[in-house]
């Protein structure tokens, strides 16, 4: 039977994390344990565009070598020879970007089970951070803590130095896939995984490209930081395409993900400006001013500082600004387009906007009012936090945004 007649690939990974967790992987006549420490990373396409996609899973085996695996089924049309190019190879080149302390941050929510692929190997631990993860785990194997702290140190060399294998595991073999593996002496896999009637199964094809050992020549494991002192340093993290994701919860996560998926099919270039809270895009509409974009964070917890906030805990900001209309010719055409808003997708203004969703507002307040707009019901029902009703205005905020961005 193959995985995917009855299972998701989100489904699929978790499967396969599972039994990779208690079975040892088997390639070019050797087995090795595996540790995957991340799944769902989000990752820079090369650093290149501004847009994001999500890594599935990354693991380090038991001789240090790092795999970076995406997984797709035999449904889905992206697994086809160019998956090396589109996105395998910028994962690859993303993840280099990353300093040891992003890498650790992001690795905290699948690691502490609070991710979108909740696995049952990491239901009792208490981690501290990605470290203490190779700790219990060369423990659980019967290694010692300097064999963690070797593998630790070749896990953060050899992705600095992109030495890791990058690999495609899928629910059928396919030939065409894994001959279009780029020829640039770095290792490749593809791994076929399926259920037998004896259980799960994995078939590994392995090259191991013409790169050496990995050489470390920096001890990464003693400047490994707690993910709450990394907390506490999350006010210097800026807001970026990248950097959002890692913060928000798991329902805010998706709102977010659908957000760049929609910018980019309305033809985002990837241009963007920060502030301390969201990253700013400015996109043009048929009405001639641009409408302006926040993606952030809210803090929907005013009990705990913002500052103190773990990633993975907070809410999204999904505002709509229409400053460009305010000083343009087209100044009542944005009012009447920011009340229709209002109207459909229960947003409000802000400050001197606060009551344009009961009432017209008077020119002072026009004049005064910045003209950002922010989901809000009530003061308990605001953003994008994964309750009930939001997804309602959620699709009404997106289908006015695309009725102003398309020109058909």
């Amino acid at each position: 039977m193959i995985l995917c007649d009855y299972i998701n690939e989100k489904e699929f990974v978790r499967k396969f994390i599972n039994e990779t967790m208690n079975q040892k992987i088997s390639f070019n006549g050797e087995s090795h344990h595996w540790l995957v420490w991340g799944a769902e990373i989000w990752l820079p396409e090369g650093g290149r565009d501004g847009f994001s996609g999500s890594l599935d899973l990354i693991a380090t085996d038991d001789t240090g070598k790092v795999w970076l695996v995406e997984a797709k089924l035999r449904t889905n049309p992206e697994l086809c020879p160019a998956i090396w190019q589109k996105q395998i190879l910028p994962y690859r080149y993303g993840l280099a970007q990353l300093t040891p302390d992003t890498i650790n941050r992001r690795s905290r929510r699948y690691l502490i089970n609070q991710g979108a692929i909740k696995v049952a190997v990491h239901e009792s631990q208490d981690y501290r951070h990605l470290y203490d993860a190779f700790i219990v785990w060369s423990k659980d194997k019967g290694f010692s803590d300097n064999t963690a702290r070797e593998l630790y140190n070749k896990t953060m060399q050899a992705i600095r130095d992109e030495n890791i294998v990058c690999a495609v595991l899928a629910d059928i073999p396919s030939m065409e896939v894994w001959e279009a593996r780029p020829s640039d002496g770095k290792a490749y896999a593809y791994i076929f995984a399926n259920v037998t009637t004896s259980g799960f199964e994995t078939n590994v094809v392995y090259d191991p490209g013409s790169g050496g050992n990995i050489a470390v020549n920096t001890d990464f494991a003693l400047q490994v930081k707690n993910w709450d002192e990394l907390a506490r340093h999350k006010q210097e993290v800026k807001p970026t395409p990248q950097s959002v994701e890692q913060y928000l919860t798991n329902d805010s996560a998706e709102y977010y993900r659908e957000c760049i998926r929609r910018l980019v099919a309305c033809g985002w270039s990837g241009k963007y400006h920060s502030n301390s809270k969201a990253f700013i895009v400015d996109m043009p509409t048929v009405y001639g001013p641009s409408i302006r974009i926040h993606l952030g964070w809210v803090d929907f917890d005013a009990r705990v500082p913002m500052k103190n906030r773990l990633p993975g805990e907070l809410g999204l900001k999904f505002n709509i600004d229409f400053r460009h209309f305010k000083k343009s010719p087209q100044r009542e055409m944005g009012y009447s387009l920011a009340k229709q808003l209002a109207k459909t997708a229960n947003y409000n203004g802000r400050g001197k906007g606060l009551n344009l969703r009961y009432r017209d507002l008077t020119e002072e307040e026009k004049e005064s009012w910045d003209w950002e707009m922010y989901r809000c019901v009530t003061a308990f029902d605001r953003d994008y936090l994964g309750n009930s009703g939001e997804r309602k205005d959620f699709e009404a905020a997106w289908s006015f945004l695309e009725g102003m961005l398309n020109s058909k």
